[in-house]
């Protein structure tokens, strides 16, 4: 029942609260599902305060070790994005190379929590919930930097440079993948690291396998619905007092002899 009040209703909250705010249109309900979320999100994030006993805080104490790191990255992505190339709303150089900071600091900071004593530990062994975030971003991280590199270079229009930063940025998270895998760290050995990175990847590769099969059965009703419908009937041709009429309008309007 702790659980329940502390944890689970405040989670349930946070993503209700967050979803409605998305997706209403009224600024009051917005307003409401904001405060709802933010309470939520307070509630999770102390739950190794208020259910220290529950196995469920250890989701709050992974919340709180990453919200800092987590936080410098989107602001630092965010920056760099909008102050690069793009012709509505562009960031000045300053941004762009507060984001490099900010971007550069919340990976340190996340290394760290891996080959350093920041590690996220909870009642002295490491943070279960750690050892699937950590590899499942480093994965995340390289698949959609070289994805997004890819899509700049032979997609995009005049985007080398945003290219070339996504494939450093592959490039650095896949050798610390690579790392991880082969060297212990402080707290968290390779062998641990490779079972949860292969655990991580099952995981992403059925995650991709269902949402490809969720648009192929979606295309597949699309496809059985609309050839069940019947044929879309032509027009007549046109009469001769059609033809003509319609030539009576377009000489009313054309001509340009006012101009």
């Amino acid at each position: 029942m702790q659980a329940a009040l502390w944890f689970w209703i405040p989670a349930i909250s946070l993503v209700v609260g967050t979803g409605t705010a998305l997706s209403s249109r009224s600024e009051n309900i917005k307003n409401f599902s904001k405060s709802i979320a933010i309470i939520g999100f307070i509630f999770v994030l102390f739950s190794p305060v208020t259910i220290p006993e529950s196995p469920s805080s250890a989701a709050g104490h992974l919340l709180g070790s990453i919200i800092g790191p987590c936080a410098l990255l989107i602001t630092g992505i965010y920056l760099l994005a909008f102050s690069g190339n793009v012709e509505v709303g562009k960031l000045s150089s300053t941004d762009r190379k507060i984001g490099s900071v900010c971007t550069f600091f919340g990976l340190i900071w996340l290394e760290g929590m891996h080959w350093w004593t920041w590690t996220p530990m909870l009642d002295g062994e490491v943070n279960p919930y750690w050892l699937v975030f950590w590899p499942t971003f480093l994965l995340l991280a390289t698949g959609l930097s070289s994805g997004a590199a890819f899509s700049l270079r032979y997609l995009g229009d005049s985007r080398e440079n945003e290219s070339n930063f996504m494939l450093v940025i592959s490039s650095l998270t896949f050798t610390l993948t690579v790392l991880g895998m082969m060297l212990d760290g402080p707290n968290i050995t390779s062998e641990t690291f490779r079972d949860h990175f292969w655990l991580a990847a099952s995981d992403i590769f059925g995650l991709g396998i269902g949402v490809g099969l969720s648009i192929l059965v979606f295309a597949l009703v699309i496809w059985i619905y609309e050839s069940s419908l019947p044929p879309v009937k032509s027009l007549d041709v046109p009469s001769q007092q059609e033809l003509e009429q319609a030539a009576s309008i377009i000489s009313n309007h054309i001509g340009g002899e006012q101009e």
